[in-house]
């Protein structure tokens, strides 16, 4: 009886402090030789710690990234592009500055301006090659901030152009060409270069008279047949007069030394002349002596010599192709991620060198408030947009880009969650072991008066305060590798395992953003599966009948 009082009497502790014994065991499992760590809770710590760390750098890694490029992109590109469409094909504009005025009157809309993009030539010490270029419009203040900030990170000058023949370029060109600031290169508009070789195309033609020979010995022909002299004036049939302007059409849209061109207007003015004749619709008449002349201008298309034309063409060569000489002023640090335009030049020669007259640009740029909700603000552009034209959000330009991007960051969520799991996996084996070590000492326990749930808790309590103190530890440990991750990845440099190449990607120091939500929910997925990877041996072990487990006590 007084054993059974006695075992009676332990229950109510037991049972009362059930919060308290299972912590206080847990504690002591951890440590049973009160030792700092025990080597089995190290490994844990250890484990789990190194999963957060690695989760958070590379999550940080990737969202830094993500927002550098974006920041990049928003630099480069417009916010909003409007442009305008003819027949299902861009065209410049000339007629755009009211309208960009309209639609910077839209209190979302912190500038509309010009937008120039296109390519060029460049030359230097003899060394050639086609580059797209971006005109940069002095009045875009903003977009000019956001310019100077690629020149932050190893970039040299500044991106001060106005309208002086100054111009930015990139390190990519600037290694290749052997180009240092301060230089002068030369740049050759590929619109000219279009028109130049057009030119040498035509020098590469027979001449009109001979390509034409047949039609043209019709038209005179026909013309001298046909034609009769009424009242003073040079009746002939409307069909006639219809071929020799069809003919004198088709032939000015078509390539022509400038002799050529002069005659067939000649004869054109002559045809344009005509009047109708009364009683006879089916007749045209000219001036006395108007025949004659489209005779002459048709005779001396035959006379014409082919190489003083040519000559001719290429007289006016030179001002063609003259090359634009500009001042290297500014010198970035390009990158393979983004697709930037090699060189920046102030808007009044980019609109030069794109061959747009009158004060045409290819779009107008717009740059809003909060380039984050240019979609809201694209619906007001449009309802101002006259028919013709069209607008375009950067997310629409980069959507699929960044898409990309977020579907790399959640494989990367994936594949280190995974090695998570593997951390949660070997935590689940040891309690495992611990609690097939402990089988009989929860079996005593059992009998003592212990309930199932102080003995899952006991293990619980362990696996809970592995993971909070290993997901400490790996946020820590995350938050030093993000903060000194510049030391650290010159000291990979030194030993040619750079991780993040600077003249690849660039930027010379690695880009971090660390989410405290995101680092949050890593820390809170640490804890979670170390409590679930003690949960389930326990729960088994602490089902097991304590009669057999003291059996072999």
């Amino acid at each position: 009886m007084a054993m059974d009082s006695s075992h009676n009497d332990s229950l109510p502790a037991l049972g009362g402090s059930r919060r308290s014994f299972s912590l206080q065991l847990a504690l002591r499992y951890l440590n049973p030789k009160r030792a700092l760590f025990s080597i089995i809770t190290l490994i844990c710590l250890l484990g789990v710690s190194f999963g957060v760390m690695v989760l958070i750098v590379v999550l940080s890694v990737m969202g830094g990234l993500e927002a550098e490029l974006k920041s990049r992109v928003l630099g480069l590109s417009p916010h909003i592009q409007v442009r305008y469409l003819n027949q299902s094909f861009e065209e410049p504009s000339v007629d755009w500055r009211e309208l960009a005025d309209e639609i910077e009157a839209l209190p979302e809309v912190e500038h509309a301006g010009a937008f120039i993009e296109d390519y060029l030539l460049l030359n230097h010490l003899d060394r050639a090659a086609p580059l797209q270029f971006n005109g940069v419009d002095p009045e875009d203040k903003g977009r000019l901030v956001e310019l100077e900030k690629l020149l932050e990170d190893g970039g040299q000058g500044s991106f001060d152009l106005g309208n002086d023949s100054r111009v930015v370029i990139s390190d990519r060109i600037a290694n290749e060409f052997n180009i240092s600031l301060g230089d002068t290169i030369k740049v050759f508009s590929a619109r000219n270069s279009e028109k130049a070789l057009k030119r040498f195309e035509i020098t590469r033609l027979p001449m009109l008279a001979e390509r034409d020979k047949e039609a043209i010995d019709a038209i005179k022909a026909d013309l001298q047949a046909e034609t009769e002299t009424i009242g003073g004036r040079e009746v002939l049939p409307l069909e006639l007069l219809q071929a020799v302007f069809d003919w004198v059409s088709v032939s000015l849209e078509g390539r022509l030394r400038g002799g050529e061109s002069a005659l067939l207007n000649d004869i054109d003015q002559q045809i344009m002349a005509y009047e109708s004749v009364d009683g006879q619709p089916d007749k045209r008449s000219l001036e006395a002596g108007s025949i004659a002349k489209i005779q002459k201008a048709l005779d001396d298309l035959s006379k014409l010599d082919k190489r003083e034309e040519d000559f001719r063409v290429f007289e006016g060569l030179e001002s063609i192709i003259l090359p634009k000489e500009l001042e290297v002023f500014g010198i970035y640090q390009s990158s393979n991620h983004v697709r930037i335009p090699d060189l920046f030049i102030p808007l009044s020669h980019a609109q030069e060198l794109a061959g747009y007259k009158g004060g045409e640009v290819g779009a107008i740029a717009i740059r809003t408030t909060d380039a984050f909700v240019a979609n809201l603000t694209k619906g007001k552009v449009e309802a101002i947009l006259p028919e013709g034209w069209y607008s375009v959000t950067w997310m629409e330009q980069f959507g699929q880009w960044f898409e990309l991007i977020e579907r790399e960051r959640w494989m990367m969520r994936f594949a280190l969650g995974c090695i998570m799991l593997v951390s949660a996996f070997c935590i689940g084996a040891v309690m495992f072991t611990i609690t097939m070590q402990k089988k009989r000492e929860i079996g005593v326990m059992k009998a003592l008066g212990a309930r199932e749930g102080q003995m899952v808790g006991v293990f619980v309590y362990q696996g809970l305060l592995i993971g909070i103190l290993g997901s400490a530890l790996g946020v820590f440990l995350g938050w030093i590798v993000v903060i000194y991750r510049g030391p650290i990845q010159g000291a990979m440099a030194r030993f040619g395992a750079d991780p993040f190449p600077g003249e690849f990607h660039g930027f010379n120091k690695i880009p971090a953003l660390m989410n405290p939500i995101e680092i949050g929910i890593i820390a809170l997925c640490g804890v979670i599966m170390c409590t679930i990877a003690a949960w389930l041996p326990a729960f088994f072990a602490a089902r097991a009948d304590a009669a057999k487990s003291l059996r072999n006590f």
